[in-house]
C-alpha cells in the first residue's frame, strides 16, 4: 500500500511544493507504521529536500532540480518498485546507491 502510494506521488511529475508535501508526509506516515531503514531512508531523503526548500511553491530551478531528476529519481523509483513488490524487502544495496546518488546531485548544484 505505501509503496505504492510512493509510486503515485512521484508519477505526479517533478518533486517540489505541493508533491514534496505528499512525499514528506507520505514517508512520514509510513515510518511511523512501519519503521525501517528503507522508510528512515526515504523518509530522511525527502525531509531534507523539504528543509533545502524544495516545497516552495515557486520550485527550484532546472539547474538544480535536473540533477535530481537525472541521477536520483531513477535509483528512488527503483526503491520504490521493489518495496512495491516485496513488502518486507530491505534493499540495501539500492538504498546506498540512492544515498549516494542523492549526496552527489546535491553536490551538483550550484
Amino acid at each position: 500500500m505505501w509503496a505504492h502510494q510512493l509510486k503515485q506521488v512521484l508519477a505526479k511529475g517533478s518533486i517540489v511544493a505541493n508533491n514534496l508535501r505528499d512525499a514528506v508526509a507520505l514517508c512520514d506516515d509510513w515510518y511511523t507504521a512501519e519503521p525501517s531503514l528503507a522508510t528512515f531512508a526515504l523518509r530522511s531523503l525527502f525531509r531534507d529536500l523539504e528543509r533545502r526548500g524544495w516545497d516552495d511553491q515557486q520550485g527550484v530551478t532546472t539547474a538544480v532540480y535536473d540533477p535530481f531528476k537525472n541521477g536520483v529519481l531513477p535509483h528512488l523509483l527503483h526503491v520504490a518498485d521493489i518495496l512495491f513488490a516485496t513488502p518486507a524487502a530491505e534493499p540495501t544495496s539500492e538504498l546506498d546507491t540512492l544515498v549516494v546518488a542523492y549526496r552527489d546531485s546535491i553536490r551538483a548544484t550550484p
